[in-house]
């Protein structure tokens, strides 16, 4: 099968080179459905051509498709991203610029996969490969084409919108300063601070608990200020703000005008770019009164807008100290989830310590608590749900995240709450609980629609909380859960990694070897009643 992007460029020239050709169909993948513009252009392609061209979901061939592996595409986009920059000096810039390229590429490599593994798998006689063979060629160079300028635009896209971000805040904090007196932020006269992403507002998820950790964290080592990403760079903001001369506000515009015209002009735009992004924010910050020696610690997920600043402040000899409530379950030498800007990493966990080696972090590792399990042990003993059911074998299951282009696609997920299903009504003595990770769960919605007369439960979305696993007999998950390992440790239950593949089995050898939890991996529904089962009697 020969497939192609929704692409005009790629329709037109692909009916331009099977014009001699009849009865044939070609798909045209999405990801997004198509606007009524594209499908009127589809519609007419077809009314001229011998052909069938036919619109289908990337789902669709997905689901048959189970070649990925989260490590693999990761490696593929560190080398690309090695050729982007020309292997240079990794930079605040930089890490701004791979951050936001980050799903752009991972799907581009996953869509090059599927698109091959679906060509071969047809069945051409010689001439007809021979001659298909030199299109799907030919169409691979056009669509990398497309994805280089697609890259250069987001480039400027996303920096345009950076600088933007700044030269409008400051102006408008300027103009605040004529009516009012400015008032200067004291947070960087603090020793120390740590800064995060929660918010207990939060509407996908609640993250309430995640504070209790955070505060555990800023007592031990005597932080003297949390606040969020967001409120930092405001107040940021607002410090420039009141010390910024004409000539600097000039200068800061002036860096975007060079920048639209890199996107015209440069051969090497991504590396231009990622310099003129340091040059941006030195200049916004090279005045800015900082405590020598401010130790900031920063809790995953980082705000890639603060990424740029977290550089400067590093390079001038701040502590910039890196640490995780989640753990991962592969590494990577880009972006800025294990080898950013950052003086040194904390590490609680074997594990999370060999992915921040492996993603070749040159800083120092130092060992930590996890402050996650230790405000879990402060409320141990307060969950109640099913307590008194002892006749019943109680199973605990962790919801993740699925995506068409990560190794749990939407279809393998919807495959394991099918199987979650058979075990729940086969079986009369297993309760099953579903550990939300959203508010809106994708498992609870496919479950209700699909078996309405399913028995399982949902426990709420509390980021961190680990509450729900205390009194269950077994933790079970598609692929390795970051939350059932550490429920695992800290309340000593059996862990179930459920996959088809020995995807999980290889990844925790690599990078779990040396954790304190020992999994049971499965690949099917009998091998869970098996284990399960087996422990009644």
């Amino acid at each position: 099968m020969l497939f192609i992007n929704i692409s005009y460029l790629q329709v037109i020239l692909l009916l331009i080179l099977t014009t001699h050709k009849k009865n044939m169909t070609f798909y045209v993948i999405y990801e997004k459905y198509p606007n009524y513009i594209f499908l009127k252009f589809i519609s007419l392609i077809n009314f001229f051509s011998l052909n069938n061209y036919k619109i289908s979901s990337i789902n669709k061939f997905r689901n048959n498709f189970l070649g990925i592996k989260d490590q693999d595409s990761m490696d593929e986009m560190n080398k690309y991203l090695d050729n982007l920059f020309n292997n240079s000096l990794r930079t605040g810039g930089q890490f701004f610029i791979e951050n936001n390229l980050y799903s752009i590429l991972w799907q581009s490599v996953v869509i090059d996969k599927i698109f091959n593994y679906y060509f071969f798998l047809e069945n051409f006689d010689k001439e007809e490969f021979k001659y298909f063979s030199f299109i799907f060629k030919f169409l691979c160079k056009v669509r990398l084409c497309e994805k280089i300028f697609f890259i250069r635009f987001t480039i400027l896209k996303s920096t345009v919108k950076y600088f933007l971000f700044f030269i409008k805040n400051i102006f408008i904090e300027k103009i605040k300063n004529i009516y009012s007196e400015s008032k200067m932020s004291n947070y960087f006269n603090f020793s120390s601070l740590i800064l995060h992403s929660f918010s207990k507002k939060n509407k996908v998820q609640e993250q309430d608990f995640i504070f209790n950790a955070i505060n555990l964290f800023a007592k031990d080592y005597r932080v003297e200020k949390i606040i969020n990403y967001t409120n930092f760079v405001n107040l940021l903001i607002k410090n420039i703000s009141s010390k910024i001369r004409l000539i600097t506000a000039l200068k800061l515009i002036n860096y975007l005008i060079i920048l639209i015209i890199k996107f015209i002009i440069s051969f090497n735009f991504a590396r231009e770019t990622k310099h003129l992004i340091d040059k941006f924010i030195y200049l916004c910050l090279k005045n800015q009164k900082i405590k020598k020696q401010l130790r900031i610690f920063i809790i995953d997920p980082v705000d890639n807008n603060a990424i740029p600043i977290f550089y400067f402040l590093k390079e001038k000899g701040n502590n910039i100290c890196f640490s995780s409530f989640s753990l991962g379950h592969y590494y990577t030498q880009a972006f800025s989830e294990y080898n950013g800007p950052y003086s040194c990493v904390l590490s609680s966990n074997e594990g999370f310590e060999e992915i921040v080696k492996r993603s070749l972090f040159k800083g120092p590792i130092e060992n930590s608590k996890c402050y996650l399990s230790l405000a879990n042990l402060k409320i141990k003993g307060t969950s109640n749900l099913l307590d008194n059911e002892d006749s019943f074998i109680k199973i605990i299951v962790v919801e993740r995240g699925d995506n068409w282009y990560r190794e749990v696609s939407v279809f393998e997920s919807m495959f394991f709450a099918s199987l979650l299903y058979q075990l729940d009504s086969g079986y009369e003595n297993i309760n099953i609980i579903i550990k939300k990770k959203k508010n809106v769960s994708y498992f609870e919605n496919y479950l209700a629609s699909k078996f309405p007369n399913n028995k399982i439960q949902f426990s709420d979305a509390i980021r961190g909380y680990m509450g729900d696993f205390e009194n269950k007999d077994f933790i079970l998950s598609h692929g390795i859960s970051s939350l059932a390992i550490k429920s695992s440790e800290l309340f000593n239950k059996p862990y179930i990694i459920f996959d088809k593949s020995d995807n999980s089995k290889n990844t925790w050898e690599i990078l779990y070897s040396k954790s304190k939890v020992k999994p049971i991996f499965v690949n099917s529904k009998n091998s869970i009643s098996n284990i399960i089962m087996g422990s009644s009697r």
